[in-house]
């Protein structure tokens, strides 16, 4: 797929900028801002009873960079526009193996001058409703399944169509689209420039698809055939 004629190469080559994604910020005005550091994975996350603003909430009162997608939708009472989640029960925080394991089981051990210390959760309400989305399509040397983590730009991606709360984007499953090629592209021009996924259709439009989980599957708005451009393997991002 060819890109735009007028195109900046530049430009077309460019991953999502951070600045566009904005700080997390808590009911309590706790402010986190997201800065990539390679001790860190995306983590998706169970929570129960549709507590995901709530765990988020307690997650960035840690200064942890949280994040549940939203999109509005007309509220029955006040036939308003609302915010509301558009995966229920998930969210998403940036975090390292230890502090993953310290939220959601409440303890975990860590490694200090020759000694074994335990550390305990300074939240211990959010162990009872956090839980590992577990990857069930990898099985590890002890026979248990790992917990699922995003590759970065895929999770940077994500939020940045999420973000734009456009009517257009949706949630599906893999077995509701099309895929129209295996090869990752990125969208070089428009609403959701720098946003990478793969190309598929649905419901007989053309769209950009990024993989959250294995069946959960984010779609753009329409786009274009000349506004996305195939990308090597090998310049993903863990």
């Amino acid at each position: 797929m060819d890109a735009l004629p007028n195109a900046n190469q530049d430009d077309c080559r460019s991953e999502l900028t951070l600045s566009t994604i904005p700080a997390a910020k808590s009911e309590n005005g706790v402010s986190v801002g997201y800065v990539p550091d390679p001790t860190k994975r995306w983590y998706i996350f169970r929570v129960s009873y549709g507590r995901e603003d709530k765990a988020y909430d307690w997650l960035v009162d840690q200064k942890v960079f949280a994040y549940v997608p939203k999109q509005y939708a007309i509220n029955k009472t006040t036939n308003k526009k609302v915010l509301v989640s558009m995966m229920s029960n998930f969210v998403f925080a940036y975090l390292t193996a230890q502090d993953a394991e310290l939220y959601v089981k409440g303890t975990t051990t860590v490694k200090r001058d020759d000694k074994v210390e335990t550390l305990i959760t300074p939240i211990p309400r959010l162990t009872d409703i956090l839980h590992y989305y577990y990857d069930h399509t990898t099985t590890l040397a002890d026979g248990m399944n790992p917990p699922t983590t995003i590759r970065r730009d895929v999770m940077e991606s994500f939020i940045r169509t999420t973000l734009l709360h456009d009517e257009h984007v949706k949630m599906a499953r893999k077995d509701e689209v099309v895929f129209k090629t295996n090869t990752e592209v990125r969208v070089i021009a428009g609403r959701f420039q720098g946003v990478i996924g793969r190309v598929v259709r649905h419901k007989r439009q053309q769209c950009v698809a990024i993989q959250v989980t294995n069946q959960h599957l984010c779609l753009t708005a329409y786009i274009p055939s000349d506004f996305v451009r195939a990308i090597p393997s090998s310049s993903t991002t863990t």
